[in-house]
């Protein structure tokens, strides 16, 4: 048609097109050329204080798409904390309801749920609360909770404590995946639910590994460290207190190349980084949790604080989180875990203003120290050596280390009669059934003989100063609370002491008076009347415990305190630190281009 209409029509329709072309060609090499990669982003986090992280040495964990970070913080009883969620446009944070005493968690691929693990149970909810599902238990809740984007959940089993269990997160039956001789803690999620990242750990420390869920084959792949996957193919982790990348390749399961460095100043504690699908990166930096530095005050039955000795600072000891310290009979010495550039060991205090002396020197790490009946030597456990067990040594350093018990004992006391030696074997949890209290008389057991041992929880022993009675605390009513029972014949009588939570037990000196720590963190007394059998009184409240005078990051399972004749406590106080990048949390935004600008592809 526009032939035969003629040239001015067809000198239209030919600019038409010309122009059309060229409008086609620049959209054309606008989607081709190459687009500037976003940019990096970093910044530090801070909180209102009545939303602050619970400074337990965890970096929050970012959503898959990074548009919101969930973190442990507070919870209404002050103990346990809960799930908080804080979303990248909003200036504060909100508890997420039903996440009280949550441990362990993840977010799931679509951003929708929380798993967590609380009390040996896993459970799931939705982001914004509610809706609550118990897909199964016996669940190790302190150990890693992994969530595939395949909808299944890998997380440690309770007992034992080497195999990793796997269950859809839609709830059904679980399976072993992997078994293992020792601890391990699934870390992160490979892609396409092929495998998982895990740490596999010993006394002396832990290991990043791989397991291919494919054929259940395992791969070592970083040492002394645990790490995070990265979806450009990279893992990222800390060592010795530097962020370190390496090329992964994830089909394989093999490292790639050399490590390169990203820079240092991170805390070397356990999950200090986190690394979402999109590329957020959230940090821990500094020394935090156990490595606060603290100093030792008195605490009288008000609460009022008076220092001990104001030149001594030090850093509690980290082994499996048993930390500890007892104050000898004639209350003239303290013995005490500290952690130093040799490790973790045993030391004595001359109060109040006396030297403090090393007694222990194994290149393993030594903890809760107990005094003798005598009062001439110190018990203490001990692992990462040749022997692991239950040790003994004079406490002014002479003379060598005298093997009570082989094996892994977390607890251990000499009873006041010097015949029993009462113990708590190591059982990772907190897994009901997985913590029994045993012992031995000298000279006539050659093997540790049942004391206490039930389907539940028993620790913190704390036998009476007469002998004829221990306290300890138990999860058998689904909580840990604090009883007393007769000894050696537990089975013919038993008080509980504390009610709505308690623990961490300790006589006074004299026997008549128990004192423990409430649910809220109120150090509680109890008058007790011992004649033919045993009376309780009423609970007195004594005084509330702020954070500042408990190591938060320890395990719930030992007595943080001890007392004096004259009723005070003796107590640790945190230190406020000078450096003001001690605990921060930063956020790296883009960081995947950081990754493969760095370490490449």
């Amino acid at each position: 048609v526009l032939a035969r209409t003629g040239g001015p029509w067809k000198r239209v329709a030919i600019a038409a097109i010309a122009l059309a072309s060229l409008f086609f060609f620049a959209a054309a090499w606008s989607w081709l050329k190459p687009q500037p990669s976003p940019p990096v982003y970093r910044y530090g986090l801070a909180w209102p204080t009545t939303q602050a992280p619970i400074p337990q040495a965890f970096a929050p964990t970012p959503a898959p798409d990074g548009s919101f970070l969930v973190y442990h913080g507070p919870a209404p009883t002050g103990v346990d904390g809960q799930l908080w969620l804080k979303r990248r446009n909003e200036y504060t944070a909100a508890p997420i309801p039903g996440t009280v005493g949550a441990q362990s968690f993840d977010i799931s691929p679509d951003r929708e749920s929380i798993v967590f693990a609380r009390e040996g149970e896993m459970i799931k909810v939705a982001v914004t609360g509610g809706g609550a599902v118990t897909l199964t238990s016996g669940v190790r809740s302190s150990a890693g909770v992994v969530w595939l984007d395949d909808n299944t959940i890998v997380y440690a089993v309770s007992d034992p404590p080497g195999q990793l269990g796997r269950i859809s997160a839609n709830g059904g039956e679980s399976t072993v995946v992997l078994t293992d001789s020792v601890a391990v803690f699934p870390l992160d999620a490979l892609p396409n639910g092929r495998g998982v990242l895990f740490a596999r750990c010993i006394t002396t420390g832990c290991d990043m590994w791989a397991i291919d869920l494919r054929d259940g084959r395992v791969h070592s792949l970083v040492q002394g460290s645990w790490g995070q996957y990265a979806t450009t193919g990279h893992l990222v982790y800390v060592q010795d207190g530097a962020l370190f990348a390496v090329r992964f390749d994830a089909d394989a399961m093999e490292v790639l190349g050399a490590p390169v460095s990203l820079g240092d100043g991170v805390s070397n504690a356990p999950n200090s980084v986190r690394l979402s699908a999109s590329g957020t990166l959230t940090i821990l930096y500094g020394a935090v949790g156990m490595e606060s530095q603290y100093t030792i005050v008195w605490v009288d039955r008000t609460g009022r604080t008076t220092p001990v000795d104001t030149s001594w600072i030090f850093n509690p000891l980290v082994a499996q989180g048993n930390s500890g310290w007892s104050l000898s009979l004639d209350e003239s010495r303290v013995a005490i875990g500290l952690a130093s550039d040799a490790g973790d060991d045993i030391w004595v205090k001359q109060l109040p203003r006396g030297p403090v002396s090393r007694i222990t020197f194994d290149t393993g790490n030594e903890f809760r120290p107990r005094w003798t009946p005598d009062g001439q030597s110190i018990v203490f456990g001990a692992d990462g050596r040749e022997f692991p067990g239950l040790y003994q040594r004079r406490a002014d350093g002479t003379g060598t280390d005298s093997l009570l018990v082989a094996g892994t004992v977390s607890e251990g006391v000499w009873h006041p009669d010097g015949e029993w030696l009462l113990l708590r074997t190591r059982r990772f949890g907190p897994a009901a059934g997985g913590r029994d209290i045993t012992g031995i008389r000298r000279g006539i057991d050659t093997a540790e003989v049942p004391v206490l041992a039930t389907r539940f929880d028993e620790e913190a022993i704390m036998p009476s100063p007469d002998g004829r009675w221990f306290a300890y605390q138990s999860d058998e009513t689904g909580q840990t609370e604090v009883f007393i029972r007769p000894f050696p014949d537990v089975d013919s009588g038993k008080w509980q002491v504390s009610s709505g939570g308690g623990e961490g037990p300790l006589w006074s000196r004299d026997g008549r008076e128990l004192f423990w720590l409430s649910s809220d963190n109120t150090m509680m007394a109890v008058q007790v009347t011992i004649g033919t059998t045993l009376r309780l009184g009423d609970p007195e409240v004594l005084f509330r415990v702020p954070d500042e005078l408990r190591i938060q990051e320890l395990g719930r399972y030992y007595t943080q305190w001890d007392v004096a004749t004259d009723g005070r406590f003796l107590m640790t106080q945190r230190v406020e630190s000078n450096n003001p990048d001690k605990g921060a949390v930063i956020i790296v935004e883009n960081f995947l281009e950081e990754l493969k600008t760095k370490v490449g592809n």
